[in-house]
């Protein structure tokens, strides 16, 4: 017993002990009421990242229209109406999934041009598999898709790209040039549009189906003639050759 609690009589005390019991108990009710939510949150979030996953590759490999939410329910075994108690409906789902990708890019590009250990070149490589190894995950049909389901979101997925891939690009290209490794005569936005219309036209699934060629091993390719061009080293060495002979205008050709 406390001194505090010595001054009171039996009775007093009593209420006391009681009303401290009650406090205790209520302190433990609450720690378990956020400990069960927080495991409810936890286990909602898990389904949600599950949806999300399987709803993305439906939507990417078949497009939006023909992916129904039975189809997405169940592959990812949960009821329709949880399905919908979740995102609300198919369109909140198709931002919910471009979103996340969006994030995804967002996240690996800044990873990629924060990464000290690499230099010009080989950050730019890099940015490029990677940003084509996302858009290639992406169909044809499912980019026309978009543009029709829901082309306020396509609006915010050109505005992303714009915003954030292309400021990357340009912004490693500019200053590769800056330090004579990349050429200041090619527009660093050509160069970056380029590579996203090559990704997008060659590595789908349709045209993969009728190549010989892995998506890896068209990256490879695809990054050899951006990086080298199609002329042989002796073939660049004589085109370089003839542009400084005397009397021929030098054009700004290979560097």
């Amino acid at each position: 017993m406390s001194s505090f609690e010595s001054g009171f009589k039996t009775e007093e005390r009593i209420v006391l002990t009681s009303i401290r019991i009650n406090l205790i108990m209520e302190t433990v009710k609450t720690i378990i009421v956020f400990k069960v939510f927080g495991e409810e949150m936890k286990q909602e979030q898990e389904i949600k990242d599950r949806v999300l996953s399987i709803a993305r590759e439906k939507f990417f490999r078949f497009g939006f229209s023909r992916v129904t939410m039975d189809e997405i329910s169940t592959a990812a075994g949960i009821s329709k109406k949880t399905l919908y108690q979740l995102f609300g409906d198919k369109e909140h789902l198709v931002r919910a999934v471009m979103k996340m990708t969006m994030k995804e890019i967002e996240s690996g590009v800044k990873a990629l041009m924060q990464d000290p250990g690499i230099d010009f070149e080989e950050r730019l490589k890099r940015l490029m598999t990677f940003m084509g190894m996302k858009l290639s995950s992406i169909g044809e049909t499912a980019i026309n898709d978009l543009k029709n389901f829901s082309p306020g979101m396509w609006k915010e997925v050109e505005e992303f790209r714009r915003a954030k891939v292309l400021e990357h690009f340009g912004r490693n290209i500019e200053e590769g040039a800056d330090k004579g490794v990349f050429r200041r005569d090619v527009d660093p936005e050509i160069i970056t549009l380029i590579y996203i219309t090559l990704i997008e036209k060659l590595i789908n699934p349709d045209l993969l189906s009728r190549l010989r060629f892995s998506p890896r091993e068209l990256f490879e390719m695809i990054l050899k003639v951006m990086f080298e061009g199609i002329l042989t080293r002796s073939a660049r060495s004589a085109k370089v050759g003839k542009e400084l002979l005397p009397g021929r205008k030098k054009t700004g050709g290979l560097s």
